[in-house]
């Protein structure tokens, strides 16, 4: 138990603690140490001190005979979701940023001799992806800035498509198949790692466009003679369908950002950073040398990087953006995506490769622990539950604590908590809205979780897609209705349990500030609850082609008549033109666009609109017209995707719009 003369400084700590990361977070940059372990620091600190209060308080109760198995199951996912946390912190309060040594090596590079560069493969893996996902990814392949005499790109096709075949001999590059699926991804890529030659090979989904940069940029790092995977971010252009179903897709980031901002280059500085699947370049002699990409469960990117990290092969990671993808279009498509990367990174605990095994470090041992696909959908399930409990049954979550403590501890941890992963995470991490997203994905990830623990191999106990359907097969509006019952459950049965506590037998608290406190917490909760259920409603996406916000002058010939403007967005379909005067346009009148150097393009006004603007649709296009479209829309100058704002009061407003909209 914690001494009286400690206990009562336990407040002003924790209130200390809280004021240097406000202090630190106000002044200092997140990517700078040692703020950025400072800060860490303190956040762990804080969740300690709680946590060991916690439990004090819990062996008191104990010592008095008026601890209940409530108490004790309650502080056991406590004690593991502090584990959790602890982990989480240890990863991000470490940043390695390795773009500077990216543009020096694409500095180098530019006055190197051609003929002495390597040959490079690019390896396009797809299994049943439409001409219009593949299209993008293998015109931006071949725009690579590399000398086509040492660039070989190959499709990849597990499906085995004839039409494929036939439209890879027309852009003239390799259609490589296999008779059978065998180790599905991982098997398609072994297959190709027989079949191709280059020393290097840049790995890319079906649905990544690559920037032309990209190999200039990566294979720089090869040089140190024991990297074997330089992997860069997963960033997409379309919103996933969380932000898209709450309208905050101009003020969220992409739910992966944390990930990919944050966690990825945390992991690089503690040596810990995996391959993706995509977006990366490998070296194909550590590839043999470890007998070829893992095969042994249901993905084949983390687990071959733990395979190269036992052989003393190293994988690190290069945060800028050199490709840009397609995010999971539907709630469907979504859970599918997580289910398997669950139950793949799950899976890896009962191989060889597992961070039990031999040839890692400690640190390595922790951060490729999987905890958080068993924790990461336990807890928040459990937190969200715990509400209604607390005021069903009338217990004490902080038993025999002061009135003043069980105020001031909460709040306390809360606000040093939430503070420091928002300046930690560059405002990856969202308070509320990052909860309710987590949660959401907790209701079905759970079940996908536990049921990879008792059967990790061989046909799943619940149905998992072998890959994440993208295009038309994806797009549906539709509702996640498990994840909205048990959502609506937790709610219903948390007011329930209110009016319980309030009106029935049990209708009081033990003390006014316990229930101040709880009042607080169950009203915190039931509003990330309610974020979560909204996200359950699908919205159709706005429009089948994602579009940019590119400039570009514009002439158009309609009539006989020729006006100039310039482009306010562009896309592959479309794009909205600001006109340098009033045109008179009509809804279906044809015309002809030339925008920048692109080719004169025929097209179709859709809507005229205020302020001399027009919004149009290209007509159908040969493939050199939109081969040159494609070209300039992703591979063009612009950020893409268009940069989000992320400010409290524009989240609150988008989640009221979405309200006020319906669609339920």
């Amino acid at each position: 138990m914690i001494p009286d003369a400690i206990e009562g400084l336990l407040v002003p700590f924790m209130a200390f603690g809280v004021l240097l990361i406000l202090l630190i977070t106000t002044i200092a940059s997140p990517q700078r140490q040692p703020w950025r372990a400072i800060v860490a620091g303190l956040s762990a600190a804080l969740a300690v001190i709680f946590l060991a209060w916690r439990f004090d308080g819990v062996l008191m109760a104990a010592a008095a005979d008026d601890a209940s198995a409530f108490i004790y199951v309650g502080s056991a996912i406590d004690a593991l979701a502090l584990f959790d946390f602890l982990v989480f912190i240890l990863l991000i309060s470490r940043f390695r940023d390795r773009r500077p040594a990216a543009r020096a090596h694409a500095q180098a590079l530019a006055t190197t001799d051609p003929a002495l560069l390597p040959h490079v493969d690019v390896w396009i893996a797809t299994y049943n992806e439409e001409w219009a996902i593949l299209e993008k990814t293998l015109i931006a392949a071949q725009a690579l800035d590399w000398p086509a005499d040492r660039l070989h790109i190959h499709v990849l096709d597990d499906g085995r498509r004839e039409w494929l075949a036939a439209r890879c001999a027309e852009f003239g590059v390799a259609h490589v198949t296999r008779p059978d699926n065998v180790g599905r991804k991982a098997g398609n890529h072994n297959n190709a790692l027989r079949l191709t030659e280059a020393p290097f090979i840049l790995s890319l989904d079906a649905d990544f466009i690559v920037f032309p940069q990209a190999i200039r940029h990566l294979i720089g790092f090869f040089a140190e003679a024991d990297v074997a995977i330089v992997q860069s971010p997963q960033v997409f252009y379309n919103p996933e369908p969380f932000r898209n179903n709450l309208l905050l897709h101009r003020f969220l980031p992409d739910d992966l950002d944390l990930f990919y901002k944050i966690m990825q280059p945390g992991r690089d500085a503690w040596n810990a950073t995996f391959y993706c699947g995509t977006s990366a370049m490998l070296r194909r002699s550590a590839l043999v040398d470890v007998g070829g990409f893992a095969t042994q469960g249901d993905i084949e990117d983390q687990i071959t990087s733990m395979k190269l990290w036992q052989r003393g092969w190293r994988t690190i990671f290069v945060g800028e953006q050199l490709s840009i993808g397609l995010a999971p279009e539907s709630l469907a498509a979504l859970h599918d995506q997580r289910n398997r990367w669950c139950r793949g990174s799950l899976q890896i605990m009962f191989t060889r490769h597992s961070p039990l095994g031999a040839g890692y470090t400690m640190v390595q041992r922790l951060l490729f622990s999987q905890s958080y696909w068993v924790l990461g959908s336990l807890v928040p399930l459990y937190y969200a539950v715990l509400p209604g409990l607390v005021w069903l049954f009338g217990a004490r979550l902080f038993s025999h604590a002061t009135s003043g403590e069980v105020i001031a501890m909460p709040i306390l941890l809360m606000v040093g908590i939430w503070t420091a992963l928002t300046w930690l995470s560059e405002r990856s991490w969202i308070p509320i809205v990052s909860p309710a997203f987590q949660l959401f994905m907790a209701v079905e990830l759970l079940p996908t979780a536990l049921a990879s623990l008792i059967k990790p191999f061989g046909k799943p106990l619940f149905k998992i897609l072998p890959v994440t359907a993208k295009g038309q097969d994806a797009t549906r509006t539709a509702i996640d209705w498990l994840t909205f019952l048990v959502l609506l459950a937790i709610i219903l049965g948390t007011i329930a349990a209110i009016a319980l506590a309030a009106f029935g037998p049990r209708g009081e608290m033990v003390d006014a500030n316990e229930m101040l406190t709880a009042l607080g917490w169950t009203i915190l909760d039931l509003v990330t609850c309610a974020i979560a259920l909204l996200t359950c409603f699908e919205l159709p996406y706005r429009r089948t082609e994602e579009r940019f916000a590119i400039v570009e002058p514009v002439t158009l010939e309609a009539n006989g008549h020729a006006l100039s403007g310039q482009t306010a967005n562009l896309s592959l379909g479309g794009a909205l033109i600001r006109l340098d005067g009033a045109a008179g346009f009509a809804a279906g009148q044809a015309l002809t666009v030339r925008i920048g150097e692109l080719p004169t393009l025929p097209a179709e006004i859709i809507r005229a609109l205020p302020g001399n603007q027009i919004a149009i649709a290209f007509a159908p296009l040969g493939d050199r017209d939109r081969a040159a479209l494609i070209r300039r829309v992703f591979l063009g100058p612009e950020p893409k995707p268009d940069p989000v704002n992320v400010r409290g009061l524009s989240i609150m407003g988008g989640v009221a719009r979405r309200l006020a909209r319906g669609d339920f």
